[in-house]
């Protein structure tokens, strides 16, 4: 295994990673840079994994986490170094009908966040959906699906797992996007079979709509990502990164240590009347706030013990592990560097 795949499995291992308040912090699952030479998954041989300023679908090969590179329509997605988020490139999606999409390795069948930097041209038009791969094509197996109009708005699809076509519940935001401005977009996703539902974040603000926006379809699990773009002046994305949260979770458990305790009760005391993600107080199931259903959560579960519980490695301990794997190659160190 070479030096950079060992660092990489060592980073997306299904650890309890912590903030520095505590709250917890889900493992990488896969990301796409878009990027040749410098930013996310940047790599040494020339025009890889991206050839900047060249069609998209094929691209994207050896990027750890995904099961394949992009699928879609030769010449109407494209790479281009003009305008970038991070790295030396970004997705740019042309205004013709297309759909482009991706698989990943793992199916996710639990809580999972998708985060990623999206602009448009003023009259830009574009959508974002999360499925399962087998049946990609059907409405049934979409889960999370939100757009930006070309007036400005921003909404998402409360589904009701109904597999809505043209009678779907759509929510206006509030939240307006700019034209030739990079906004950030992270959907936090349960995918368990109790919840099946979705938080939207704009620019690090969630849209906490008065029920749970529920899934289009009714899938088991979702392992694809796909981008559409039907009308208006297209769209451009970067930074596209999928973080897990470990499983099993413990209802009441805000920190992961498989069990409910009085330091979940603090961390809910701490935090109550906090939205956001990774809140220490946002006992599990996560909902990106913390009030009296969190207080409840820990205490119906309090004194309980997750029977899946493992003893977590210390902080010297992950420390030391990363040393030992960075001192196996001195390309490492560079390569830690642009994470």
């Amino acid at each position: 295994m070479s030096c950079r795949s060992q660092l990489i499995a060592l980073l997306v291992l299904p650890l309890f990673l912590r903030s520095a308040d505590g709250a917890l912090i889900p493992s990488l699952v896969a990301a796409a840079g878009f990027n040749d030479a410098a930013g996310i998954n940047q790599n040494q041989p020339i025009d890889s994994p991206y050839v900047l300023n060249d069609s998209l679908p094929g691209r994207g090969a050896g990027e750890p986490g995904w099961a394949r590179t992009w699928t879609g329509s030769l010449n109407r997605q494209l790479v281009t170094s003009e305008t970038v988020h991070e790295g030396d490139g970004a997705a740019r999606f042309l205004s013709d009908p297309t759909v482009l999409s991706r698989a990943l390795s793992a199916a996710q069948s639990g809580p999972f966040i998708v985060d990623q930097y999206v602009r448009a041209p003023a009259g830009g038009f574009g959508a974002f959906f999360l499925a399962r791969e087998a049946n990609s094509g059907a409405i049934a197996t979409q889960g999370p699906f939100w757009r930006w109009d070309a007036n400005g708005n921003v909404v998402v699809l409360d589904g009701e797992f109904n597999s809505c076509t043209s009678n779907c519940i759509v929510e206006d935001t509030g939240f307006n996007w700019t034209p030739d401005t990079w906004h950030r977009v992270t959907l936090y996703v349960d995918a368990s079979a109790d919840r099946r539902d979705y938080v939207f974040f704009f620019d690090g603000q969630p849209y906490l709509s008065n029920d749970r926006l529920q899934f289009r379809g009714n899938p088991n699990d979702m392992d694809r990502v796909g981008y559409i773009v039907d009308r208006g002046n297209g769209f451009f994305v970067d930074a596209l990164e999928i973080r897990a949260f470990a499983a099993p979770q413990l209802f009441g458990d805000t920190d992961g240590n498989g069990k409910v305790d009085v330091a979940d009760l603090n961390n809910v005391r701490n935090q109550f009347g906090e939205t956001g993600l990774y809140l220490a107080g946002d006992a599990y199931p996560f909902d990106v706030r913390v009030d009296v259903r969190d207080l409840n959560l820990v205490r119906n579960s309090f004194g309980q013990t997750s029977p899946a519980a493992v003893p977590e490695p210390g902080g010297f301990a992950l420390a030391t592990i990363a040393l030992l794997t960075i001192s196996r190659c001195g390309k490492c160190r560079s390569y830690l560097s642009r994470i």
